[in-house]
């Protein structure tokens, strides 16, 4: 005689102890959850920009005049009183894109080892950097940054 059967005949029911089940359960997913590590964004770049040290304001008599002897190639960008937003390579007041990128051309065949440094006030929109800075790689110069503020 089956074993099923004698059970079916005495009228008990066979009842199935899921607890431990459940406690295997939610051990594994506490596993899961503390060893998951979530991949930073990609998209997120962390940048700190430099503080101004002064009024918000710049004449042109404060853009520092650059060294004779020194081949680097500086390019300020600030606004002036009026808001307008200027840029000067080395003393000299750059009009337009083409303007820059023609004059960065010539300072390449004048100092073919230079670099242009870079100086951006605080409060000029970013768009305009990063269009002095496209231009500056196409004219396929290296590019560093200076401060500001000295």
């Amino acid at each position: 005689m089956p074993m099923g059967s004698k059970a079916a005949a005495s009228g008990s029911k066979m009842e199935l102890n899921m607890t431990p089940m459940i406690d295997v359960v939610f051990q594994l997913l506490i596993f899961f959850m503390v060893t998951l590590k979530l991949p930073a964004p990609e998209a997120m770049i962390e940048t700190e920009l430099p503080k101004a040290k002064g009024p918000g304001t710049v004449k042109v008599e404060d853009v520092p005049p650059p060294e004779e002897d020194f081949e680097d190639i500086r390019l300020v960008i600030f606004k002036d009183q009026t808001g307008t937003v200027q840029r000067y390579v080395n003393e000299m007041m750059i009009r337009g894109d083409g303007q820059l990128q023609r004059q960065l051309l010539d300072m390449r065949r004048i100092y073919p080892k230079g670099r242009v440094i870079v100086i951006c006030a605080d409060n000029v929109p970013y768009k305009y950097l990063v269009v002095a800075i496209s231009i500056v790689q196409q004219a396929q110069l290296p590019i560093a940054f200076g401060d500001y503020g000295r």
